[in-house]
């Protein structure tokens, strides 16, 4: 009974050998046999039963006792049809060959299980296989094997069951646990690595990994753009001096070899490229002894936006030196209430109050400060509170306005409200154009009373007379 024991863990081992080196290819060469998995994994398998069959032992005349039945049923959980088809086939004909009394009934019980797989593998409906999955795989798989050895004739004539039906359940179900951990981590690693390799060649900034001798490693599509390659393949091994001219491929390899010296990560670099402007991160790159073994650079084309910030800077500039000169008081609100811009000559219009007119400002403090200092002639401190809740509640509204200051100056205030709700406001000193209205005025009713008044008597004239007998003719 030892010896049995023996057999099967002797083949268990080749099983999951045979399982692990594909699995290490599988991750090793992923890119060429990405579009050929179900074929290489249904070859593998379809061999691995083979391997199993040629290291089985006659258990009777014609009759092998092996662990055939594991890599057939892990092709139909991870292949589909395409490896299933193609692993029981080999399996299948590699059993027919050899013949003997139980050939149908081996062929009967491949079938049963690689079907068994298949059918697992379509109830996933294309979701990745699980932990649930492999254990009830590996359920299926031993209760298949016990069916057979009970159920189909020859295999029961033989007494298989009682003779080597244990070992050959058990290793058969744990060569279908390992072997399926095994090509579930694999596929799992397989996902990351796909995943991180699209991250890294799709990504729309430069990236690439140097050496210790700042040689290129590795490097994104963009990089191979730029730089007007074919393939990343042709950049690995070049360095900045095969790209760049001297100087400044002499400037970077300074900057690296100085990160990877001292071991700091350099963020957020100017680097000019011909006419681009670009901004580098670069960071080292350690092993697991803490070693610096290279550096991983991330490079971002910002020339557009370097010449949008430096038209951004020449219109603000333009602005405010247009705000600068203007004679007349500007300030900017949003719609909230708060003071977005103003110009000097807004805070200077508003003497006692130009302290507060500063950007972030709300308009009710601007008004509060009014009333305080006493800046507005006419209001009382009766009007006053009422005068800033109202005048804060039409704020956002089209008007114009002449108010005077306690000093006797006049300012007028022309407000108009954008479709964003921002209100723009504008103030003018008119000071001199109100006095000359009143001196005006003044002089207009000093001729009327010069033309209605004798100028020897003091004494209201005909004219006058007449125009008083008129109204009161009319009245």
């Amino acid at each position: 009974m030892n010896g049995i024991w023996v057999q099967f863990v002797g083949n268990l081992a080749f099983v999951c050998l045979a399982m692990s080196l594909w699995a290490h290819l599988a991750i090793w060469f992923q890119r060429i046999l990405s579009e050929y998995t179900k074929i290489s994994l249904g070859l593998m398998t379809g061999l691995t039963s083979v391997g199993s069959i040629l290291l089985a032992f006659e258990f009777s005349a014609g009759l092998y006792t092996d662990l055939r039945f594991a890599p057939l049923a892990l092709a139909g959980l991870f292949g589909g049809p395409v490896a299933t088809c193609l692993a029981a086939t080999i399996a299948v004909l590699f059993r027919v060959l050899i013949g003997g009394v139980a050939m149908i009934d081996g062929v009967i019980a491949m079938v049963a299980v690689a079907a068994i797989g298949l059918a697992i593998h379509f109830v996933m409906r294309k979701r990745a296989p699980s932990l649930l999955d492999i254990a009830l795989l590996t359920l299926a798989v031993g209760t298949v094997i016990l069916v057979s050895l009970v159920a189909l004739p020859n295999v029961a004539k033989a007494h298989t069951l009682a003779g080597v039906g244990l070992p050959m359940i058990l290793s058969n179900c744990a060569a279908t646990a390992l072997c399926g951990l095994m090509l579930l981590k694999t596929q799992q690693l397989k996902l990351e690595r796909s995943m991180l390799e699209t991250a890294f060649s799709q990504s729309p900034d430069y990236l690439y990994v140097k050496d210790r001798d700042s040689r290129f490693v590795t490097v994104n599509d963009n990089m191979v753009r730029l730089f007007r390659f074919r393939s990343a393949a042709e950049m690995t091994g070049l360095t900045d001096f095969s790209l760049m001219t001297p100087p400044l491929a002499e400037e970077l390899y300074h900057y690296e070899q100085e990160i990877m010296r001292t071991g700091k990560p350099l963020t957020d670099s100017l680097e000019h490229i011909g006419d681009r402007v670009m901004l580098a991160s670069k960071v080292p790159l350690r092993d697991s002894d803490g070693r610096i073994i290279g550096l991983a650079g991330v490079t971002r084309d910002i020339t557009e936006r370097t010449a949008l910030e430096r038209e951004l800077r020449e219109s603000r500039k333009l602005l405010s030196h247009a705000m600068a000169g203007m004679s007349d008081g500007f300030a900017m609100f949003d719609k909230k209430g708060f003071l977005l811009f103003c110009n000097e000559q807004y805070r200077n219009a508003f003497p006692l109050s130009g302290d507060v007119r500063v950007v972030g400002a709300h308009v009710r403090d601007i008004l509060i400060r009014v009333v305080e200092t006493g800046e507005r002639a006419g209001l009382t401190a009766e009007t006053a509170g009422d005068w800033v809740e109202t005048s804060v509640a039409a704020f956002h509204s089209n008007r114009d306005e002449e108010i005077q200051h306690w000093n006797g100056d006049w300012r007028s205030i022309r407000m108009r409200i954008g479709e964003d709700g921002t209100a723009i406001v504008v103030v003018s000193d008119i000071t001199a154009t109100k006095e000359a209205e009143i001196a005006l005025r003044l002089s207009a009713e000093q001729l009327k009373s010069l033309a209605e008044t004798d100028g020897l008597t003091g004494i209201v004239n005909r004219r006058a007379f007449d125009e008083a007998f008129a109204r009161e003719a009319a009245r």
